[in-house]
C-alpha cells in the first residue's frame, strides 16, 4: 500500500517535470524565435520596409538595435519624416529605448511605456496657405464609397526626453542648452492627438530666426498639455485652443518683435520691437489667457511703428491679465502697456526727429484673452505728453517747393492723444503744436512768426492710415514780414479753420484734403504767390493790399503738389476768387480780384503769364470752366 502511494507520487512528479520541461523548452523556443525575429526586424531592411508601406506620407528609418527581453526595445539613430498637404515634419533621435506591449499589436495598437529618448531634435516646415491649397487640389481625390482601414493607435506613456538638441518651426529655431521633457502622448492615425500632463524645462537655450540670434540665454518652462485635437482640421495657431497649463519664459532677447502678435489684427501698428530682459509667466486654459498671467520686458532700443511714424527710445512693456470680479476661474481684461521713458518720433523713412521727449505711452486693453490670432476687440490709447519739436524746418519738406515757403528755423512743443476702439471702429484724439520764432521765407518775403495748431481727430480708416479731422485751427500770430527793400511790417496774423478734412498718413508722401476757412490781416501772402509778376504788381500793390480778409476753399496737399480749389476771399470793398496748382512739374494759378469797382485778373500756366483789366469776371469764369 505504501509502495503504491509512493509510485503514484513519483509518477506525478515525473509528469510535472515533463510539463515543466515542455513549457521551459517552449518558452526557450519562443525566446529564440523572438530573438531572431525581433533582432532581424531591427537590423535588416525587412522591418524598415514593413513600417514604410506608405512612403508618400511618412518615412521612418533607424540604424539597428537590439532586444533580449520580449517587448524591451533598444534602437539607434531614428529618423522620421512626415509629409502633409501643408507641412512637413522631420524628427530624429540618437537613442531610444522602451517597453512595447506585444498583444495590443494584433489590434493595431502600439503601446509603449518607459520611453527614454536621447539626442532628440525636430523641425516643422509649413507652406503658405495658397500653395498648400493648390497642392491639395492637385492631389488624387478618394474614390466615392471607399473606406479606409482604421488607423493605428499610438500611445507613449512615461516619456523622458533628455538632451533635446533643437526644435524649429520654419525659420524660428531653439537650440543648445540643457532640456528635458516628460509626459504622455497619444495619437491615432487619421484621428485625434493629445499630449497629457507634461513638463518641459529648457535652460540656457538660444533662439534663432534664420541665422540671426534673437535670444541668449533663454529659459523656458512648461507644465501642462494639449487636450485631444485633430491635426487634419486644427492647424497652425488653432492648436492653441487645446493648450492648457503654465508657460514661463525668461531671458535676454535681442528681438521683441514676437510681441507684435498681440496686435496681429491691427494693421496700423506696423511693428513693435526692441531688445532687453524678458520675463513672462502665462496661465492658459484651452488657449485663453487666465488671471495671474504677466509679461514684463525692460527694453533698450524699443521701437513702435504706427500710422507711418516710428517711436524709438528706452522703456518697458508690461502685460497683465486681471480678474476684477475676484473669481479665479473667469478671465478678466487683458492689458498691455508700452512705455517710453525717453523717446523720439520721426516720420518714416526720415531719420530726423520730428518730436522728442519723455513718457510716450501706448495702452491696449481687451476682454478677449484668445492667443491664437492676437488680441482682438482692442481698445488702444496712445498718449504723447508735452514734448519738444526740436527743429520746425523739417516740416517744410512736406510742402511743395514751388509754393516758395521755406521754414528755416524754429522750436516748439507738441502733444498728441489718440483713443481707438477696434471693435467699434472709432477714433478720437487731439494734436497740438505751439511754436515761437518760426523763421523762414515766403517767396520774396522773409518772415518771423508764432504758430499754434489745434486738431481734433473724429474718426478715420486707420487700417488704411487715414484720420478724419474736424475743428482744426492753424494760427499764425505776431508775424513780421520783410521784403527785398528791407521794408518791415509787423503784427501780421492769419487763422485757418478746418471744419472737416482727411489726413492720409500711410505712404512716404502723406497727403491732406480739407475744406478750409481763413482769415488774415491783409492780402500780402496772396500777392506774394504771384511774385514773378512783382514788377507789374508793384504798380498796384497799395490797391491790392487789403486788410481784414476772410475766405474759404478746398485744399489738397500731396507730396510736392498743392491744389487749392474754389478759393473765395472778401475784405473791405474786396472780393476775389482763385485756383492754384503748384507742383514739381506744373505751376498754374488764376486769380480774380474786384476792389472799389475795379477788376483785375492774373493767370500763370507754366512759363506763360496773362493778366486782364477788362471783362475780367467773364474771362475768369470762362478760363475756370475751360481749364480748371
Amino acid at each position: 500500500m505504501v509502495e503504491t502511494v509512493h509510485d503514484e507520487g513519483h509518477e506525478s512528479r515525473s509528469r510535472l517535470r515533463k510539463v515543466l520541461r515542455v513549457v521551459l523548452f517552449g518558452l526557450l523556443g519562443l525566446e529564440v524565435v523572438y530573438l531572431i525575429a525581433a533582432n532581424v526586424f531591427l537590423n535588416s531592411e525587412l522591418g524598415i520596409s514593413w513600417v514604410n508601406r506608405k512612403p508618400e506620407k511618412w518615412d521612418l528609418t533607424w540604424d539597428g538595435g537590439w532586444s533580449v527581453i520580449p517587448g524591451h526595445m533598444h534602437m539607434n539613430r531614428l529618423d522620421f519624416d512626415r509629409y502633409g498637404p501643408r507641412d512637413t515634419t522631420h524628427a530624429e533621435a540618437q537613442k531610444i529605448r522602451f517597453k512595447v506591449g506585444l498583444l495590443p499589436l494584433a489590434s493595431r495598437r502600439f503601446v509603449a511605456r518607459d520611453v527614454a529618448i536621447e539626442g532628440f531634435q525636430m523641425a516643422i516646415r509649413r507652406e503658405p496657405k495658397e500653395e498648400a491649397e493648390a497642392d491639395a487640389r492637385s492631389g488624387p481625390a478618394p474614390e466615392p464609397g471607399s473606406r479606409r482601414k482604421p488607423g493605428w493607435h499610438l500611445e507613449l506613456a512615461d516619456i523622458a526626453i533628455d538632451g533635446i538638441e533643437s526644435f524649429s518651426l520654419n525659420d524660428l529655431r531653439i537650440a543648445d542648452g540643457q532640456a528635458r521633457l516628460t509626459g504622455d502622448f497619444r495619437t491615432r492615425v487619421r484621428g485625434d492627438m493629445s499630449l497629457q500632463q507634461s513638463v518641459l524645462e529648457w535652460r540656457d537655450a538660444n533662439l534663432y530666426k534664420g541665422d540671426q540670434l534673437i535670444a541668449d540665454p533663454l529659459h523656458l518652462r512648461f507644465d501642462g498639455g494639449f487636450s485631444p485635437f485633430d491635426p487634419r482640421t486644427d492647424r497652425g495657431l488653432a492648436v492653441l485652443d487645446h493648450l492648457s497649463g503654465n508657460v514661463g519664459v525668461e531671458g535676454t532677447v535681442s528681438r521683441l518683435s514676437i510681441l507684435r502678435h498681440f496686435f496681429a489684427d491691427i494693421q496700423w501698428i506696423q511693428s513693435l520691437d526692441g531688445r532687453g530682459e524678458l520675463k513672462a509667466d502665462l496661465v492658459l486654459d484651452e488657449g485663453a489667457l487666465q488671471p495671474g498671467s504677466e509679461l514684463i520686458a525692460d527694453a533698450d532700443d524699443l521701437l513702435l511703428d504706427f500710422l507711418g511714424y516710428t517711436t524709438e527710445g528706452n522703456g518697458r512693456i508690461h502685460g497683465t491679465v486681471n480678474d476684477p470680479s475676484g473669481e479665479a476661474d473667469e478671465a478678466g481684461p487683458v492689458r498691455m502697456e508700452v512705455l517710453f521713458d525717453d523717446f523720439i518720433v520721426r516720420r518714416k523713412p526720415t531719420t530726423v526727429p520730428s518730436v522728442q521727449g519723455q513718457g510716450f505711452r501706448l495702452v491696449a486693453t481687451t476682454s478677449d484673452p484668445d492667443l491664437r490670432y492676437g488680441l482682438s476687440d482692442l481698445d488702444i490709447v496712445i498718449d504723447m505728453p508735452q514734448a519738444e519739436v526740436p527743429d520746425l524746418s523739417i516740416y517744410g519738406d512736406y510742402l511743395p517747393s514751388d509754393l516758395g515757403l521755406a521754414v528755416e528755423s524754429g522750436r516748439g512743443v507738441a502733444r498728441f492723444h489718440l483713443e481707438v476702439s477696434a471693435f467699434e471702429e472709432t477714433a478720437l484724439g487731439l494734436f497740438e503744436v505751439d511754436a515761437e520764432n518760426v523763421a523762414g521765407r515766403f517767396q520774396d518775403l522773409a518772415f518771423d512768426a508764432g504758430l499754434e495748431v489745434r486738431t481734433r481727430i473724429s474718426g478715420g480708416d486707420l487700417d488704411n492710415f487715414s484720420l478724419e479731422i474736424e475743428g482744426t485751427r492753424l494760427e499764425i500770430k505776431d508775424g513780421v514780414f520783410r521784403d527785398e527793400r528791407n521794408t518791415s511790417e509787423e503784427g501780421w496774423w492769419m487763422t485757418i479753420d478746418v471744419p472737416r478734412g482727411t489726413a492720409h498718413l500711410g505712404s512716404e508722401t502723406p497727403w491732406l484734403e480739407a475744406d478750409v476757412e481763413l482769415a488774415m490781416r491783409d492780402t500780402r501772402v496772396i500777392i506774394a504767390m504771384f511774385a514773378e509778376l512783382k514788377s507789374w504788381l508793384q504798380r498796384f500793390e497799395k490797391i491790392l493790399t487789403v486788410k481784414d480778409v476772410t475766405g474759404s476753399g478746398n485744399i489738397v496737399l500731396q507730396g510736392q503738389h498743392l491744389y487749392l480749389r474754389n478759393l473765395e476771399i472778401e475784405g473791405r470793398k474786396l472780393r476775389g476768387r482763385a485756383e492754384l496748382d503748384l507742383g514739381e512739374k506744373e505751376r498754374r494759378g488764376i486769380l480774380y480780384v474786384r476792389f472799389h469797382g475795379i477788376s483785375i485778373g492774373l493767370e500763370r500756366d507754366g512759363d506763360e503769364k496773362d493778366w486782364k483789366l477788362t471783362g475780367v469776371k467773364k474771362w475768369f469764369d470762362r478760363r475756370v470752366t475751360e481749364s480748371w
